[in-house]
């Protein structure tokens, strides 16, 4: 921690050494979360780039009397997220399917595969939540703070979500059984 704190120093001051040290040791954990995110190498790499380059200007923010990787993870966050809205892109279904399989509806479930078929119908909003809750163990004052709205807002997103989840799946399966049920009357027509 000492050390970290004399690298935030020096970056304060605007040396260089400290910024590459600083890259250096969190760049691969920045990378990650981000591509964990947008599940697209090429557009992760742009992200991160904007992610070090918005430390960068913003060196003389930094509270050095603080962990670094707290304020990195919200600027890579809040960069990521400001660029899916820029870019109007869709947060990856197969990452997020992934991190609910925990959750009882999707137990049930059962397949990824109809997990991301259900997600990927969610509104990005909605998404977006589900992912701060399950990826990143936000809890709702910390959703509200980084997305920058209302824990209400926030609530009401999550109880959507979780209906939409519902009538999705219910409308699949469904689908399903419509399905299995003429596949077997073909069946057995054709003995």
């Amino acid at each position: 921690m000492e050390e970290e704190k004399e690298l935030l120093i020096s970056l304060k001051k605007g040396e260089e050494t400290a910024f590459f040290n600083l890259y250096k040791k969190y760049k691969d954990r920045v990378f990650s979360l981000i591509y964990n995110i947008v599940k697209n190498r090429e557009k992760a790499e742009d992200i991160f780039q904007e992610v070090f380059l918005n430390v960068f200007k913003n060196k003389k923010r930094i509270d050095s009397d603080r962990p670094f990787w707290p304020y990195l993870r919200k600027i890579t966050l809040n960069t990521t997220f400001s660029w899916i809205r820029r870019e109007k892109k869709t947060v990856s279904i197969e990452k997020v399917a992934e991190l609910l399989s925990e959750d009882f509806l999707l137990k049930r479930m059962g397949e990824k595969e109809l997990a991301n078929k259900i997600l990927e119908k969610l509104p990005s909003s909605q998404r977006m939540v589900i992912i701060l809750q399950k990826f990143e163990g936000y809890t709702m004052k910390e959703m509200a703070k980084e997305l920058e709205i209302s824990e209400k807002a926030v609530e009401s997103l999550l109880s959507r979500a979780t209906k939409n989840i519902l009538k999705i799946y219910k409308k699949i399966e469904k689908k399903g059984k419509t399905l299995k049920y003429k596949g077997e009357e073909a069946g057995q027509d054709g003995l």
